[in-house]
């Protein structure tokens, strides 16, 4: 038996929660004869696991062209004046307006330096949106570029075609709905492998003004495909276990096995790193409180700097915020620039190492999560474990992760102010395992938990 590891985010140009779970079930899977493989063309196939995790060749790989057809210029200069106009007015495009925008990108893409792809590519979030995502890479198929050889950040191997036995596992941990059904069913059905899926959270069906009814309604067929072909689906929190078995009762998908594991293999561990740029933001020589998360509305960070700001004019010595993530909705960094208190009431780390976030999560004073709509809580879990007293929005996927070892508190802006004067004064660590800066490891590994809970289905030790 091997475990047949999918490493297609390994792709994508982030270390976060995600490639952490990845990378923690590859060391897992080399232990035992694993493989690391990737869905190509309706094959499965072998890879080879990159070792630094860089940006999309994507913007790099198709060469820039002296001559194109005259309309790709007007596509061009429609895509420039939108951008500038948004870049000086302040005034962020619709989420309709990136769709459309993003054919224009995809038809003028080789008139643009790779640093202007990238930037236009940020700018209309096409890696972030998962329909806008294969929309965009419909277009550059149209044009006659091979999508594959734009996502193929590393030499995957030979792409020589794997035969797996009926007793191997494929494990699906990439982020959700990037997958086709159809085709993992027919490999199913062809090599007769088990599969397994992990799915980290329900937030477009719990919270569906978070998306579009498009999306929504991807997201659920998505989760049906799912339940109807998985042999075990595994949920990082007994509360995202219960919605999904909730979601198939209310759609009478009564053959899906849905099971809780426990991620703390996939944790930061160890002892951080301070690298040259947080030197040069002085937090070696500064007291600092730490919100981990992506830059995006829902992750309520305006919010939180907005309430620490006012906090200042109270209490002139409350540590500055440290945000540090990706940038998912450039808006919230140009409303950060404009204030004139950022810099000293706040400061922002993108796309940190996980040398760099252990770092800052060490020497933190207190880490704030003022996410209410739930999610993974990945980040209350990290606070935790490095011993950092942690204040976190009430979701009870929130509440789970932290073991109740976190102060959850509602979306109230006078209650969140109070503990957050209360707890930046007192500085204390929490008793805990992980409090000496080095969490360690309390339960066995995913794929081990995997191994159990199939022997388990099946009947077979």
């Amino acid at each position: 038996m091997r475990f047949l590891i999918d490493i297609a985010d390994l792709r994508l140009p982030l270390q976060n929660k995600y490639t952490r779970v990845l990378r923690a079930l590859l060391r897992e899977s080399q232990a035992g004869a694993g493989l690391a493989v990737r869905i190509l063309n309706g094959r499965m196939v072998s890879a080879q696991v990159p070792n630094e995790v860089s940006e999309p060749v994507w913007w790099y790989a198709v060469p820039c062209a002296r001559i194109v057809h005259p309309r790709y210029w007007v596509c061009a200069i429609k895509l420039l004046v939108f951008y500038f106009c948004t870049e000086f007015a302040g005034k962020p495009l619709t989420h309709r307006r990136k769709d459309e925008l993003g054919w224009n990108l995809a038809y003028s893409f080789e008139l643009f330096t790779p640093s202007w792809r990238k930037r236009l590519a940020q700018f209309l979030e096409v890696d972030l949106d998962p329909n806008r995502n294969f929309i965009f890479y419909h277009w550059l198929g149209e044009r006659g570029f091979t999508i594959e050889s734009l996502l193929a950040l590393h030499d995957c191997g030979t792409d020589e075609e794997i035969s797996a036995a009926a007793d191997d596992i494929l494990v699906l941990c990439g982020t959700s709905w990037r997958y086709k059904v159809e085709t993992l069913t027919k490999l199913k059905n062809a090599h007769g492998f088990r599969l397994v899926f992990l799915i980290y959270d329900l937030l477009p069906i719990d919270y569906p003004s978070l998306v579009t009814v498009v999306q929504r309604r991807q997201y659920s067929e998505y989760l049906c495909g799912v339940g109807r072909i998985a042999d075990l689906i595994i949920t990082p929190t007994v509360f995202t276990a219960s919605g999904l078995q909730a979601f198939f009762a209310q759609r009478d998908i009564s053959s899906a096995v849905v099971s809780t594991v426990a991620l703390s293999s996939a944790s930061l561990r160890g002892p951080g790193e301070i690298s040259q740029r947080l030197i040069d933001l002085g937090l070696h020589e500064k007291k600092f409180m730490l919100c981990v998360g992506s830059l995006r509305e829902r992750k309520h960070i305006l919010w939180l700097y907005a309430l620490c700001t006012r906090l200042r004019v109270r209490q002139t010595d409350l540590p500055l915020v440290v945000f540090a993530g990706s940038v998912a909705d450039l808006t919230i960094v140009r409303h950060l620039a404009k204030d004139p208190n950022w810099g000293n009431a706040g400061v922002f780390v993108e796309a940190p190492l996980d040398a760099e976030l252990s770092w800052l999560f060490q020497n933190a004073c207190l880490c704030l999560q003022p996410s209410f709509e739930g999610g993974l809580g990945m980040a209350v879990t990290e606070a935790i474990n490095y011993g950092r007293m942690c204040i976190a929005g009430d979701a009870a996927s929130l509440v789970e992760a932290s073991s109740g070892l976190a102060e959850h508190l509602p979306h109230d802006e006078t209650i969140w102010a109070n503990t957050i004067q209360r707890l930046s004064k007192a500085g204390e660590c929490l008793d805990t395992e992980g409090a000496s800066g080095v969490p360690t490891e309390t339960s066995p590994g995913v794929l081990a938990q995997i191994r159990a809970l199939l022997a388990e289905i099946s009947g077979v030790q």
